[in-house]
């Protein structure tokens, strides 16, 4: 059987050594791209670990100082001593092709770091305990990742090339008075505050239970999928992860959201047989009106971009595993998550001691999901019991329950208000819920004015309202 060979070029490592000995600016041209561990063999690790700490000193690489280097390190001998660093001195190399040869090294090295990955999770898969795979595919798609990082490669960059695709941009935005630079929510005065939602941003809606956290959502959700694209542009694509309901009670309020149907349209016989003047032929159009508005309502969902992971206590290596699984099929505009408090920290024991911890744990997890998928991030999240001991019930940021991580890691907090709720005797509500921006790393703060359609669980716009 043919024996493999590890890779390596051991010409391309003698070149970067021997080119940065004879060129005091070498060093600059590799000094963020190469790292002592890509050189295969341990004498040039050592050589090139020495030509950093000179480097480092701003002490200029020749024989004398190598030499000088490599005795203080204790290490000149085990290098090869006076022939080895002659010999790199002696060979013909040029520092004109140094950038190239290293670009050799270090895909030598990456291939072998392919082959130790591949080995450790070998391993891991053969010594995997019950209950631990979600641990070992997690690990395995984080070092694909670092793989993929490295391979691509990031540097850092003049400003130029950032700022000139800006100015277009900015451009192309004066031209057309568009305020809405990220996905819209279609929520018009939310997004004329925020800009839209930006790939990348982490976003959380908070409030006490039974405000409409979840209703917000998905109407955010919907119109997202549905109506966020721009003419040309593919369809939206969203993942809600509900850690609260079903896949099936979600669905359902979303067909009844998009059909304007209220449970009371659901049961228009009920209504009839509890004393409703209305004839059978009325009865009938009313039935045939319901169901062609559903029907229309589920063939637009049918035919979306949406997609349910009704998946309880899930971890973020888990969540970030299924988005990553979804955007290697395609675009991922927007995750929700309903909501924060239910998902669950690795390695961390659930106690009341740990739990500040675990939410900060969390609220960082999504932060670097929300960055690392580029795709912005809305997180539902409940508010601490607080708020119900002010005489001000108005939720403010203090108020974030179990972990001030929140609040530093969000790019953009809301909160969902409404005085209905705590005035549940008023004979008369009036629906209208507050949504206040209360953190907005990018831009201003404020206050939208909704009206909430309780019978349909849709949060609408007060002018749109005034249609109903």
């Amino acid at each position: 059987m043919e024996e493999k060979l590890i890779p390596q070029n051991i010409a391309a490592e003698q070149s970067v050594l021997g080119a940065l000995l004879i060129d005091k600016t070498a060093i600059n041209r590799v000094v963020g791209k190469l790292k002592k561990e890509d050189f295969y063999r341990p004498a040039h690790q050592i050589t090139y670990e020495a030509m950093l700490n000179l480097h480092a000193h701003n002490i200029p690489i020749d024989m004398v100082t190598i030499t000088e280097e490599l005795k203080k390190m204790g290490k000149y001998e085990d290098v090869g001593g006076v022939n080895f660093i002659t010999m790199l001195a002696n060979m013909e190399f040029t520092s004109a092709n140094i950038q190239y040869h290293a670009r050799i090294v270090e895909e030598k090295a990456l291939l072998r770091e392919v082959i130790d990955s591949g080995t450790k999770l070998a391993s891991m898969g053969y010594h995997c305990n019950d209950g631990e795979i979600h641990h070992v595919v997690d690990a395995a798609q984080q070092q694909l990742l670092h793989l993929t990082n490295r391979y691509v490669g990031s540097d850092y960059v003049h400003i130029k090339s950032i700022v000139e695709p800006l100015v277009d941009r900015f451009g192309e935005m004066v031209e057309s008075n568009e305020t809405v630079t990220g996905v819209a929510s279609g929520f018009t005065d939310l997004d004329e505050l925020i800009g839209g939602l930006h790939p990348s941003d982490f976003i959380i809606l908070a409030a006490r239970p039974s405000m409409g956290k979840t209703a917000l959502a998905l109407n955010i959700a919907e119109n997202v999928a549905l109506r966020g694209a721009k003419a040309g542009e593919p369809a939206k694509r969203i993942i809600f992860f509900s850690l609260e309901m079903s896949r099936e009670q979600l669905a359902q309020r979303m067909i009844c959201t998009e059909a304007n149907v209220s449970k009371q349209d659901l049961h228009p016989g009920k209504v009839a047989a509890e004393g409703g003047t209305i004839t059978e032929e009325e009865l009938q159009n009313k039935k045939s009106s319901v169901m062609s508005r559903i029907w229309k309502a589920a063939d637009k969902l049918v035919n979306s971009s949406v997609y349910i992971d009704d998946t309880p206590g899930l971890t973020i290596q888990e969540m970030r595993s299924k988005v990553r699984r979804l955007k290697s099929e395609g675009s991922v505009d927007l995750i929700v998550i309903d909501y924060l408090q239910l998902m669950q920290a690795p390695n961390v024991k659930n106690n009341s001691e740990n739990r500040q911890r675990e939410v900060s744990e969390i609220s960082r997890g999504l932060k670097a999901m929300a960055r690392e998928m580029n795709v912005p991030v809305l997180a539902l999240s409940q508010l601490s019991r607080s708020v119900e001991t002010r005489q001000v019930k108005k939720p403010m940021l203090s108020d974030l329950r179990e972990s001030g991580s929140l609040e530093q890691d969000a790019d953009i907090v809301m909160f969902l208000y409404r005085e209905d709720y705590y005035k549940k005797n008023d004979a008369a509500p009036t629906h209208l819920t507050e949504l206040i921006v209360a953190k907005h790393r990018n831009g201003p703060t404020g206050k939208i004015n909704l009206f909430f359609k309780n019978d349909c669980t849709r949060f609408i716009s007060l002018n749109e309202a005034d249609a109903y």
